[in-house]
């Protein structure tokens, strides 16, 4: 469903905000059906997540001065940034027309984190905003902070990959066509040696196949993440239903123990989750549906609905019954999302530091194939030379 801003009239005077549809023709129906008489209509293109993230930054800065949420917005429609000026536009609109902070967000970039909705979701309910943007703001910061340091680890080997793919093509364009002409019709014995003369004069032919095969792949994952038919097929493999059900697990427990803590009811922290879930995967993968809210109506304990969902291990089970009153339940969740998310940075990290001699030892043998691949010919030459 596409967003799209509109400035109009009607009998009560000037009105203007955001709509929500598949088609601009379904549009200007919805605002003919509002008693629009005269508008003009624009589509609102997605913006970028940095962008989002930079503008949450200072709105942060804002609110944490006792800003009112409608006049800190009201301040960023002056920046002199379009994006930062475009975004601030689109939330004071919806705001007046009294939509929901975290549904302003949605209409304008759909790729932000489910978790961080479900935060702001909660919060804005339980009049916590803005200590809410602020814990949105410090995770993303410390997000891209362990990606500049993953990339900062990365860069090196990439760079010598990168130089010695340029290599490999002058060595198979300029130094084995000479090498080749060179020995003539001798009879050459190293397997390197062949295999270069093979490939002599054929590294676009090389490069161009591995073009096409990298093109091939990155429609391949177009096709399985973008459309219905691809995603239900990728939904049916094992390992990508092991996937996502982690994904979803993790996201309904952070949302009801946010929920929870905010001191919002079970049954409505579970439908918020639920909401939550159902917004993250639509269009993107087929999910189970989750009825966690259908069964605590039933009367049922909130740890066997979560055990009986697949939310939760039998471990963790064991966890929240110790958890016996209300209290304890909530501090119970509490530890074991933040258990869950201290094991997460620890593979996080584990990656990192495994991902950087891997990529070493890689172009440590792309080296040594390459020298060898040099030195071979040479080699050979050398003793034909000598006899």
């Amino acid at each position: 469903m596409k967003s799209y801003s509109y400035n109009g009239k009607d009998i009560s005077g000037v009105r203007s905000g955001t709509i929500e549809a598949d088609s601009r023709s379904l549009a200007v129906k919805k605002l003919k059906s509002m008693g629009l008489i005269e508008w003009s209509l624009h589509q609102v293109k997605p913006f970028s997540s940095k962008s989002i993230y930079q503008w949450l930054s200072l709105l942060d800065v804002l609110l944490q001065q006792n800003i009112k949420l409608a006049d800190a917005v009201e301040l960023l429609k002056r920046q002199s940034r379009k994006d930062i000026k475009d975004i601030s536009n689109s939330i004071s609109s919806d705001i007046k027309n009294g939509k929901q902070f975290f549904q302003s967000l949605i209409s304008i970039q759909r790729d932000i984190s489910p978790a961080y909705l479900a935060i702001l979701n909660v919060s804005e309910a339980t009049g916590n905003l803005p200590k809410a943007i602020s814990q949105v703001v410090q995770h993303q910061s410390l997000q891209e902070e362990q990606k500049k340091q993953l990339w900062a680890q990365m860069s090196y080997p990439l760079f010598l990959i990168i130089v010695l793919m340029v290599c490999f093509y002058a060595l198979l364009d300029v130094v084995a066509p000479s090498l080749k002409q060179a020995f003539g019709e001798r009879e050459i014995s190293n397997w390197a040696s062949r295999l270069v003369f093979s490939l002599s004069g054929r590294a676009n032919e090389i490069y161009q196949g591995l073009t096409i095969i990298f093109a091939f792949s990155a429609c391949l994952v177009w096709l399985v993440t973008r459309s219905k038919t691809g995603s239900d097929f990728v939904s049916k493999l094992r390992f990508v239903k092991y996937w996502n059900s982690k994904i979803q697990s993790n996201l309904v427990l952070e949302v009801i123990s946010l929920a929870m803590i905010n001191n919002v009811p079970v049954q409505k922290a579970s439908t918020i989750a639920e909401e939550m879930t159902k917004s993250h995967f639509l269009g993107v993968i087929s999910m189970p549906s989750l009825s966690i809210s259908d069964e605590l109506r039933e009367g049922k304990d909130l740890a066997i609905v979560l055990r009986g969902n697949g939310i939760i291990t039998e471990e963790e089970y064991e966890l929240l019954c110790l958890g016996a009153n209300e209290q304890g339940l909530k501090n119970s969740l509490e530890k074991l999302v933040k258990l869950r998310n201290q094991k997460s940075r620890d593979k996080a990290e584990r990656m990192k530091q495994f991902m950087g001699p891997i990529l070493i030892l890689l172009v440590g043998g792309m080296v040594a194939v390459f020298a060898f691949a040099i030195l071979s010919p040479i080699m050979e030459m050398t003793q034909v030379i000598n006899q």
